[in-house]
């Protein structure tokens, strides 16, 4: 929609200092955080007209069928503004320079993107946008190597075009939580900024970060921050209808990050939060994470086979030939796993595996002069007629 003078009959309009042309989905939160909060303040009846009267439903109901499967929800419940949240992000900064990354995000947008070609919206509709200038050679490098050519530009670069339709995708980079200190995620404190960047896109928004984002303002010297300044309270906001919309997507790369080592090149880079530490300790890290898992895993295997080659079958057979028939096995131990019913007969539930190899096994005893044990008494006390009785009833002889 146009969200200008769109205002109806007799009512006095807001002046806004740029005409953006997008999704009401899109817009839905200027008008809810900045023009409701603006008629609030002057408690005058200032309204928007039905912003469905400028949505291009085809193209809407096109975006929102990737929406709902990127999100495993039905299209009539999916908006066209999606955050992604990255559980794990790193940020790391540039090597002489203030340019801010986050290693996990990128691998995150490159999902994204190619997710959307099976969807029908090519590549060349897509635009990544970054707050950091300095980023920008770095992230369009990153996405080439993965072979996804799509425009990447700063959010203050002049080749943007806010009033046309050149930009139907946008998925915008937000690398850090902080919102303040220009060599820390500054950027993101600039309210103007980030309602130029949100209103991009005309068909589809992503934003991927964390949703912390803006939590804390800064840097202190112990690494945590101060309180949320205009812009972190800007983009809560943000985080927070996307939340109550069921708009946003967790998501953790983990282990993944190694695949992407060569490509992503860490030693261009430091930790951001650790001045002089080289971003390559992600990698040790994962990497000692992975190796102390998999020797575990191996542990757990080896004790499971040493248990299983230790552990006999019920009948006395071999874990590596179960149809051997040992001559040692005692017909004493069969009478024993036997669960008895009152009449001393055994129960149906009872019958032990291979009973029918049990004949076999008494005629190999006969022809070796094999007898039974003189001393039933032992396992069946006195009850010597008990013992009759289960031989009668066997299939033995």
């Amino acid at each position: 929609m146009t969200v200008a003078c769109l205002a109806k009959t007799g009512i006095k309009p807001m002046r806004l200092d740029t005409q953006y042309h997008a999704d009401p989905d899109i817009s839905a939160f200027f008008r809810s955080h900045a023009y409701n909060a603006a008629v609030n303040a002057s408690r005058e009846n200032w309204s928007l007209c039905d912003s469905l009267s400028a949505r291009n439903f085809a193209t809407h109901l096109f975006m929102a069928n990737w929406v709902a499967g990127f999100l495993g929800k039905s299209p009539a419940d999916c908006k066209v503004s999606v955050f992604v949240n990255v559980k794990d992000g790193q940020c790391v900064q540039v090597k002489s320079s203030t340019g801010l990354l986050n290693l996990q995000n990128l691998i995150a947008i490159a999902k994204v993107i190619k997710s959307l070609p099976p969807a029908g919206i090519a590549l060349s509709g897509i635009l990544v946008v970054t707050f950091f200038p300095r980023s920008v050679a770095t992230i369009r490098s990153f996405l080439k190597s993965q072979g996804l050519k799509v425009r990447v530009e700063h959010i203050d670069s002049t080749s943007l075009n806010t009033s046309s339709d050149d930009n139907p995708v946008v998925i915008i980079d937000c690398p850090t939580l902080y919102t303040n200190n220009a060599t820390r995620g500054g950027s993101l404190g600039d309210v103007k900024r980030n309602k130029k960047a949100l209103l991009l896109p005309r068909a589809l928004r992503i934003v991927v970060g964390h949703q912390d984002i803006g939590l804390r303002a800064s840097f202190s010297e112990m690494g945590e921050g101060i309180g949320p300044n205009q812009g972190g309270r800007f983009w809560q906001a943000f985080i927070k209808q996307h939340r109550d919309f069921g708009m946003m997507k967790d998501m953790k790369i983990g282990e993944e990050l190694l695949e992407y080592e060569a490509a992503l090149v860490p030693d261009r880079y430091w930790m951001a939060s650790k001045r002089g530490v080289d971003a390559t300790g992600i990698f040790k890290e994962l990497r000692a994470k992975k190796e102390a898992k998999e020797a575990k895993a191996a542990a757990i295997a080896s004790v499971v086979e040493v248990d299983e080659e230790n552990d006999p079958d019920p009948l006395g057979h071999s874990n590596h030939d179960r149809n051997e028939i040992p001559t040692t096995y005692r017909l004493e131990d069969r009478l024993e796993n036997m669960n008895l019913g009152p009449d001393g007969l055994p129960l149906p539930d009872s019958v032990l595996p291979r009973a029918a190899n049990w004949r076999e096994v008494e005629k190999e005893r006969e022809a070796t002069g094999y007898t039974y044990s003189n001393k039933p008494n032992e396992k069946y006390g006195k009850d010597k007629q008990k013992l009759d009785r289960i031989k009668k009833s066997s299939s033995w002889r």
